[in-house]
């Protein structure tokens, strides 16, 4: 059983999530909206392969002090002011997942099959950017 290397992003509603996005804090956010495509196996797994990519090639495998995730569904009506926020379309999700990762008001949305690649190079800069002190 592997490890986990970060913390659970604890919320009761999307404007949990965005109270402490704006708190002013130098935690690591990464998130993932998806789309569960109940009507459609093939983009289900697909979205769903991305999100266990992310968690067991990722997540499980690097230990970054102060990451909180979270994977939601975005079609929960209680992220629609969270994503409505961070202008993430919920049809722009059916077919590809959003990836979203923020330290102290920095932040990036990314999506499509380069998605984790994008994700892992944004976040050296921000972990670059909390090291000097922004």
């Amino acid at each position: 059983l592997a490890c986990a290397n970060y913390h659970e992003l604890k919320h009761r509603s999307g404007d949990d999530i965005l109270h402490k996005l704006q708190a002013g804090n130098h935690d690591i956010y990464l998130i993932v909206f998806y789309h569960p495509n109940e009507g459609h196996q093939h983009l289900k797994s697909s979205n769903m392969h991305l999100v266990e990519k992310l968690e067991s090639e990722f997540l499980h495998k690097n230990d970054i002090k102060d990451l909180y995730y979270a994977a939601l569904d975005s079609t929960n009506p209680t992220y629609a002011n969270l994503m409505n926020q961070l202008q993430i379309d919920v049809n722009d999700l059916v077919n590809s997942p959003a990836l979203f990762i923020m330290e102290h008001g920095n932040g990036f949305i990314m999506t499509g099959p380069r998605a984790i690649a994008e994700m892992q190079m944004n976040l050296n800069e921000l972990l670059d950017n909390r090291d000097k002190g922004y």
